[in-house]
């Protein structure tokens, strides 16, 4: 009698997959976009604020001017205050559809002026964001002075 055949055991082996980071939710990358440009701002960084702030952006400072992404960064630019502190603070992220946001939140501000006079600034803020090529870019904006001390 034959004796039976064995049959080999194919091993799978399992690959390992790259990690791969979860994709950022919205909410998450939106806020992360408004303190990137608060520090920016801090800074006085003017290419990090041109980076969040689309090409055909408009908005309306905290004087009630209404500009364009150059008035932006020509106020960056011409910014002569030192900050101490700024943060965002208290924001509310609220979804329209997968590619637009609006960021409601509150900025603060503490430094000397140009003058050497100490300011402590509060701000409130209405951002509208867009997904544009998987790039979030803000596209409008109002921002309020509240307080100033």
């Amino acid at each position: 009698m034959p004796k039976p055949q064995r049959r080999k055991r194919l091993r799978k082996r399992k690959r390992r997959q790259p990690q791969r980071r979860p994709p950022r939710r919205p909410a998450a990358a939106l806020k992360d976009g408004e303190n990137r440009w608060a520090a920016a701002i801090g800074k006085h960084d003017t290419a990090g604020v041109e980076a969040l702030i689309a090409p055909d952006y408009i908005g309306v400072n905290p004087k009630g001017k209404v500009q364009n992404r150059r008035g932006v960064l020509n106020e960056v630019k011409g910014d002569k205050d030192t900050y101490t502190s700024n943060k965002n603070e208290k924001m509310d992220v609220r979804m329209f559809g997968s590619g637009i946001g609006v960021v409601a939140g509150t900025y603060r501000e503490k430094g000397t002026s140009k003058d050497g006079k100490a300011f402590d600034r509060t701000y409130r803020f209405t951002d509208t964001w867009m997904e544009r090529g998987g790039q979030w870019q803000c596209i409008a904006s109002q921002v309020t002075l509240v307080t100033q001390k």
